[in-house]
């Protein structure tokens, strides 16, 4: 007695814990994406702050020395000042600018860029790298020696401690290094001169010290930029098509502008990058604006298609957040939906078992009262049969006596006066021997002769009525002898209503046609109550099939189907059963999908069709519960195991982790610190909570699904 109780003890309480464990990740699930949703919101106000951006363009290409001349850098400068301003920057473009505009323009920018959050200073053009720093050529330049090189170009470190001056972020973007062949006098000057200056080398030299900056070169260091065959350099053509794309960080976005460059030019150009910031920038934000247009929109497909389209914007977190708040509650609102429609249809079903058995109750009392009509009918007709044939015999025997009557009143009748005739005769003679003998005689004579000639008649009448009995008895033989033929060939002829009807008409025995005619009233009454009793058993049938598909359905109509009396409903039954009980399959399939749907492992319609989506849902919960996946069919077992079982089973995939972007210039990205809002990667990389024991019990069964929740990576 003590082990089973105790074991009774033991499993109320994993019952009571696993409730107690669901209830608590239900709880922590809701407070992190409340959680969630105020951080994102909290970000979104945050973007959402103005931002000052300021830029510089500048595209030198008509020089003064023909041989400088560049078709395209004006065309760049042009196109890149459309793009900023399309993204909020405040430009300044100029082309073809000598020296001293070129020192005007950089005081300007100068001063605007102090309360700028965002600097940005672009140039396109010649360039060169002089004892290791690099100068930007106006169009008026003329370098006759070293010595013009600091007095006729402008150092690009002029324009580094322009861009400091903004308190934000600064870009600085060197379409230069282009083939120039002062570069190449210069280096022949150099080799040919006694001085202590370094010679002129090819390309542009890095920058050093770009704390907060990112410098951004057309080709990699000491080596030369191509102009290009069209009306935008390779570098400015892929960096004009990458800006324009939304929710690109900023390192992300000049990975790309290096990657369609090395293809543009087959290789011969790389481009590199310098990125020195604490936190992740986006140049273009006008995800963030569409984002901020439909942050309250409700439409999922919208959002779905926004994160499509910007998987890297800073407000993907917010709109990942959205989705899964509006997701879940079109679930919720789906599960209610389809509990409402479930106990809808159960009390539809019920009201129409509830009238179904009404109906057949009523049918059932028709046919009881049909059954008695017919019997008290058919006991009437036989009652009605029994005194029309007692009635009969009775006429008969009342001719026969009345028959025998007359006759024994005509044999009294002819007794009597024969018997007088005789004292007439008697009387006669005594008289004629008191007369005179002759005429006595005579007269005696003729009056007996009269008397005998009477005598005789009545004799011969006597006879012929004797002869006339003896001929009706003879009639009435042969009546009785034809009638009991015609009986015996009622008994012959059975149950044929057909032939009975032509005996009927050809008989001319009355008992027979009597007979006859009662097994025709029987025939009639028996066909009669057989098609009542196939109308009542049909009106069941119709009644039963309008019932809903249920075992109960199912086990009235298989009564009907064991009393039924009329043989031609007998193919509708079984056709009735078989619908039923695909209706009843149906009903476990659709009860099972609403399990399924419970435990978190089905998604699609609750049909009742039993698809490959129910069959793989099925096989998770079991291989989850730790028993064969091989399920072929859905039985009230099977129902009976997903009712019993704890939800959730089973879970979304864990969204997949986008690696951070990393710096194209390893030394560069080895010096960065923490950014101040954490990337995706890093959100993501924070611990889950240990799993529960029926989680870890269901991990290592093998199962397809687990007890957690990941919500933008992470667990619990």
């Amino acid at each position: 007695m003590w082990l089973p109780y105790k074991r009774v003890i033991g499993l109320v309480f994993l019952r009571f814990s696993a409730l107690w464990q669901g209830m608590m990740a239900r709880l922590l699930r809701s407070a992190v994406l409340a959680l969630l949703g105020v951080l994102a919101l909290a970000g979104g106000d945050v973007y959402a702050a103005a931002e000052k951006r300021v830029a510089l363009v500048v595209g030198n290409s008509d020089y003064k020395d023909p041989a400088l001349i560049l078709p395209n850098p004006k065309n760049d400068a042009g196109a890149i000042a459309d793009v900023l301003k399309s993204l909020d920057f405040e430009v300044q473009v100029v082309t073809n600018v000598g020296k001293r505009d070129m020192d005007g323009v950089l005081e300007r920018f100068a001063r605007l860029a102090v309360t700028a959050d965002t600097a940005m200073f672009f140039y396109a053009g010649h360039a060169i790298q002089y004892q290791g720093k690099n100068y930007l050529m106006p169009v008026d330049a003329k370098l006759e020696d070293e010595i013009s090189v600091r007095y006729n170009l402008v150092s690009v470190d002029d324009v580094r401690s322009t861009l400091d001056r903004a308190s934000g972020v600064k870009i600085l973007v060197l379409d230069a290094c282009r083939n120039n062949p002062i570069a190449d006098r210069l280096e022949r000057m150099a080799n040919g001169s006694q001085s202590r200056g370094l010679p002129a080398t090819r390309g542009l030299a890095r920058i050093d010290k770009t704390q907060g900056m990112v410098v951004a070169y057309a080709t990699a260091a000491d080596d030369v930029a191509l102009d290009g065959n069209t009306s935008h350099s390779p570098f400015s053509a892929a960096l004009i098509k990458e800006m324009q794309e939304p929710g690109l960080e900023i390192g992300t976005m000049f990975r790309r502008v290096a990657r369609d460059v090395n293809d543009a030019t087959g290789g011969r150009q790389r481009p590199e990058t310098s990125i020195s910031l604490l936190s992740e920038y986006f140049l273009n934000q006008s995800d963030r604006k569409i984002w901020e247009d439909m942050r309250e929109n409700a439409d999922i497909p919208q959002i779905r298609e926004f994160l499509r389209r910007y998987p890297n914007s800073v407000s993907a977190l917010d709109a990942q957040y959205r989705l899964e708040v509006l997701e879940r509650a079109r679930r919720d609102r789906e599960d209610e939906d389809a509990r409402i429609r479930r106990e809808a249809l159960k009390k539809e079903l019920e009201e129409q078992e509830k009238a179904a058995r009404a109906e057949i109750a009523r049918l059932q009392d028709e046919r009881k009262q049909a059954d008695t009509a017919a019997a008290q009918k058919e006991a009437q007709r036989k009652q009605d049969e029994q005194a029309q044939l007692a009635a009969i015999e009775d006429q008969k025997k009342r001719e026969k006596q009345a028959q025998d009557e007359r006759i024994a009143q005509q044999q009294r009748e002819e007794q009597g006066r024969l018997a007088k005739l005789e004292q007439d005769r008697k009387n006669a003679e005594k008289s004629l021997s008191e007369k005179k003998e002759a005429e006595q005689r005579r007269l005696a004579a003729e009056k007996l002769a009269a008397l005998e000639q009477e005598r005789v008649k009545a004799q011969q009448e006597v006879a012929a009525r004797e002869e006339a009995r003896r001929k009706d008895e003879e009639a009435r033989k042969r009546a009785e002898a034809t009638c009991k033929a015609e009986q015996t060939t009622v008994e012959t002829i059975g149950r044929n209503e057909t032939k009975l009807n032509q005996f009927v008409t050809a008989s001319t025995c009355a008992d027979a046609k009597v007979r006859a005619q009662s097994v025709i009233a029987a025939l009639i009454g028996e066909r009669e109550q057989a098609q009542r009793v196939c109308d009542s058993e049909g009106k069941q049938l119709a009644t039963l099939v309008k019932a809903p598909g249920t075992i109960e359905t199912r086990s009235k109509l298989a009564d009907l189907q064991s009393s039924l009396s009329c043989s031609t409903l007998a193919p509708k039954i079984v056709e009735a059963i078989g619908r039923v009980n695909i209706e009843i399959m149906r009903g476990l399939v659709r009860s099972s999908q609403a399990e399924l749907r419970r435990l978190g492992c089905y998604r699609g319609a609750e049909n009742g069709d039993l698809n490959d989506a129910t069959k793989d849902a099925l096989r998770k919960v079991y291989v989850a519960l730790g028993k064969s996946d091989d399920v072929q069919d859905i039985d009230d077992g099977v129902l009976s195991d997903l009712k019993k079982a704890d939800a959730p089973i089973c879970t979304q995939p864990k969204p997949e982790q986008e690696d951070k972007p990393v710096a194209s210039r390893p030394a560069t990205t080895n010096k960065m610190k923490a950014a101040v809002r954490p990337s995706r990667a890093v959100r993501d990389d924070r611990p889950a909570p240990a799993p529960s024991a029926r989680a870890e019990s269901r991990a290592s069964s093998g199962g397809g699904g687990s007890g957690s929740v990941s919500v933008h990576g992470v667990s619990f």
